[in-house]
């Protein structure tokens, strides 16, 4: 067996038929590109556990960089490969992965086994990257390199310049980070890393969430005594903060108004020591009665569930401290994790969201008592669905006002997760998904 990542990618031929699997299952496969890869890893048996990582991360890289690579099949060279039999032209495209996202060099792929027209078809695009960076206009270049659709460049070019774009979309091609959020109703975080350390698992400590840990090295954490014993929970450090914001304390009522399956509502119940009331609420009955083994681990018993079809519970009509409205929303914060997304969002669906995110914030706000609060979040970095939002709900209801973000967290963490008036957390300053958070009081 090849003793390095290299050796595995360019000789093994296990590494080699997995990665050809994924492939041909790619046009047939209806769920997201990660349950393909599990799929077809589970059904390979026989693969070790270090050729399953290196063809995980080779077949994640394939996805994110999928417009570079058609881009360079498109090219004089590149359409040599049209007339090779199926397997060759998906070895094609895997060479091109290895050149683009591994820095592989044509040579070694003559060099290694792959069949004599892959290697020739490598050593015709030897040189990728002047290709690449030759690419004019600018806003063109950065489109093929991050391997984004054109609009999603224009759109972010427009908000945030050139530059900053390219810098997002490049770490959005980067393996997100496993955050874990300690649960404070058990035991401060310290403790829990402490933990996880007797359990033989490295941590280290947040910068921006005063309960988060990131694991060094990506494990399946179900088999930990931590996680089954709810000490932890997987939750991106962005997301913890959006519980954070909403400064739930013991005894509150506050409701997570699209709680899905409950991550921050499991985070608010812990933050106000299991005292007082959470009610979780969401359309999809489905999703949130994923919440209830987490709920079950965590040892919280302030919990509750609301279908959004139903009657709101009388109980909840006199108003709660704080709302929470975690909107539907593109997803385009998280494309590190489901890198497929960004071929299938379109400007319709953007262009239609605002207004569907604005009932939900105007119907939500009805709950929110005086003086209390209503946080509205999104895990999207397109200011359509987030600034914009609140600014355009501000100017329709008057009784509400903005709390800025200093207030919440302090002028100094306030700063460091956004401007000072609202949260902004980003994978290319933050290593975090991308998250919007606005708090907001009825006056």
């Amino acid at each position: 067996m090849p003793k390095n990542p290299k050796d595995l990618l360019l000789r093994d031929p296990h590494v080699r038929h997995a990665i050809l699997d994924i492939l041909k299952g790619q046009n047939e496969h209806k769920g997201s590109y990660s349950d393909l890869v599990s799929r077809k890893l589970r059904s390979r048996k026989n693969l070790s556990s270090v050729r399953r990582r290196t063809v995980s991360d080779v077949a994640f890289d394939m996805i994110r960089y999928a417009r570079t690579i058609e881009f360079l099949l498109s090219t004089e060279d590149g359409m040599e490969q049209s007339h090779l039999p199926d397997n060759e032209k998906l070895l094609c495209r895997y060479v091109l992965a290895l050149m683009v996202c591994k820095g592989i060099a044509a040579k070694e792929i003559a060099e290694s086994s792959f069949p004599e027209p892959v290697s020739r078809f490598a050593m015709k695009l030897e040189d990728i990257h002047t290709r690449l960076e030759s690419i004019q206009p600018e806003s063109q270049r950065i489109a093929i390199t991050s391997s984004a659709p054109d609009w999603i460049v224009k759109r972010l070019s427009a908000q945030m310049g050139l530059k900053s774009t390219q810098l997002l979309l490049d770490s959005m091609n980067e393996r997100a980070p496993f955050w874990l959020r300690a649960n404070i109703l058990k035991q401060d975080p310290l403790a829990t890393q402490k933990m996880l350390e007797s359990e033989g698992y490295e941590t280290s400590t947040g910068q921006y969430s005063p309960w988060s840990l990131k694991l060094v090295k990506s494990i399946n954490i179900q088999s930990l005594r931590a996680f089954k014993q709810g000490y932890i929970e997987a939750q991106d450090e962005g997301s913890q903060l959006i519980a954070e914001i909403t400064g739930a304390t013991p005894g509150q009522r506050v409701i997570d108004y699209c709680a899905g399956a409950g991550g921050k509502s499991l985070a608010i119940g812990a933050m106000m020591k299991g005292q007082g009331n959470v009610l979780a609420c969401d359309i999809d009955v489905h999703r949130l009665n994923r919440m209830r083994p987490r709920l079950k681990r965590s040892g919280l018993k302030n919990i509750s569930f609301h279908d959004l079809s139903e009657p709101r519970p009388e109980t909840w009509r006199t108003g709660a401290d704080c709302v929470l409205v975690d909107a539907p929303c593109t997803g385009s914060g998280t494309f590190r994790r489901q890198p497929e997304r960004k071929y299938s969002l379109n400007e319709e669906e953007l262009d239609s969201l605002p207004q569907v995110q604005l009932k939900i914030l105007q119907e939500a706000s009805e709950m929110v008592r005086s003086k209390g609060r209503l946080v509205y979040a999104t895990c999207s970095v397109f200011e359509e669905e987030n600034l914009q939002i609140i600014n355009r709900f501000l100017e329709e209801t008057p009784d509400f006002k903005l709390l800025p973000l200093t207030e919440v967290l302090g002028e100094e963490r306030a700063q460091m997760v956004g401007d000072g008036s609202v949260l902004r957390m980003m994978p290319h300053t933050h290593d975090s998904d991308g998250f919007f958070g606005a708090v907001l009081q009825r006056r």
